[in-house]
């Protein structure tokens, strides 16, 4: 598998558990037939903006793996995946992708 198939499925797979009450949480909802492109001129995040607000809630020396605007219980966001410098662990945070706030931040072994 290849990398960028991996950071992708580790995004998806942890996406879904990432975001428990974001619908009530966030800022945008976009409607359920609205496009990527849709997605990207609603955000007023921007992906860079998400990044570091991702890594400054690490705290730590850390990279960004991947990232992705999506859809969560209804809330568009910000996906993020972060490893830490030293460390085998991975950390999955959602940002809103209207205020930039950091919705959740779950870790999760690396393999």
């Amino acid at each position: 598998m290849t990398r960028t198939s991996t950071i992708g499925t580790v995004i998806a797979a942890l996406a879904i558990t990432c975001v428990s009450s974001a619908a009530t949480t966030c800022s945008i909802h976009p409607e359920k037939n609205t496009t990527d492109t849709q997605f990207a001129k609603l955000a007023k995040v921007s992906q860079t903006d998400a990044e570091k607000r991702a890594l400054a809630r690490v705290k730590a020396p850390a990279k960004v793996l991947g990232s992705e605007l999506q859809v969560i219980d209804g809330c568009l966001v910000w996906t993020l995946v972060v490893k830490e410098s030293g460390k085998s662990a991975i950390r999955t945070l959602n940002v809103d992708a209207g205020t930039g706030k950091v919705l959740s931040d779950k870790h999760a072994t690396g393999k």
